[in-house]
């Protein structure tokens, strides 16, 4: 990399992705974003009707789904509807730990280290990696109903799809929904918090995960008719204000 590389760096405007889901319109970060992954698996997601949380058949639905469509940090996430209904839904992340150690002269901006996906064939000025930012909606007739997002690494889009899932199929209410208990997976094993059903998904090791930072810190807010309904995690430090 060069100066003049990071000097002709200019940041994109882009079209989210949509996939019609529970009567809404679900809008995730296309590529570079692993965002359209949670499209994806609403694509392949077996119905869930008559299905609840409390049954194990309504998360191996979605973790099916997830698998299928999955190719072979250290984060933030913030969400805002004013009183007008405009929404913002953002994340932000350094990637590892104090990112690349690099602070701008001046600035105090510390300058993440997302380049450390690079191949050594794409390693090159200008050339954008894969990141795992995927701040999402979900619209009713091109409006804001649920704003949503969260911390976890490659876990978000896995926490994306267990959220619609609760919030708009089961019809729970966003604070049970992010507070209920999750579970997400890699290529040979499940990681599943206390009080889920027992799962036991065909290629998958299951192992048992504190409530901790491996299933994410997620928040969101549903836009009802006459007011929000605001809801952060408890496995962090957030908050939700209203005024």
């Amino acid at each position: 990399f060069t100066p003049a590389d990071f000097a002709a760096h200019r940041a994109e405007w882009v079209e989210p992705r949509r996939a019609p889901f529970a009567g809404v319109e679900v809008c995730e970060l296309p590529p570079n974003s692993r965002g359209h992954l949670v499209l994806e698996a609403i694509h392949r997601l077996e119905p869930l009707d008559g299905l609840r949380p409390e049954d194990a058949e309504f998360h191996l639905r979605l973790i099916r789904a997830l698998r299928a469509a999955a190719p072979g940090g250290d984060t933030i996430y913030l969400c805002v509807v004013d009183g007008r209904g405009m929404a913002v839904s953002l994340s932000q992340s350094l990637f590892m730990a104090f990112g690349s150690g690099v602070v701008v002269p001046g600035t105090g901006v510390l300058l993440h280290n997302r380049g450390a996906y690079h191949t050594r064939t794409t390693y090159r000025g200008g050339a954008r990696p894969v990141h795992t930012l995927a701040p999402a909606m979900a619209l009713t007739g091109g409006r804001p109903r649920l704003v949503f997002g969260t911390m976890g690494g490659e876990a978000q889009v896995q926490i994306h799809l267990q959220l619609l899932a609760r919030i708009l199929i089961a019809g729970e209410p966003p604070e049970r929904a992010i507070a209920a208990p999750r579970w997400t997976f890699t290529a040979a094993m499940l990681l599943v918090e206390a009080g889920l059903p027992a799962l036991a998904p065909p290629g998958l090791e299951v192992a048992p995960m504190p409530v901790a930072d491996l299933a994410g810190h997620a928040h969101a807010i549903l836009v009802e008719d006459g007011g929000l309904r605001a809801a952060c995690d408890p496995r962090a430090d957030g908050v939700a204000l209203g005024e």
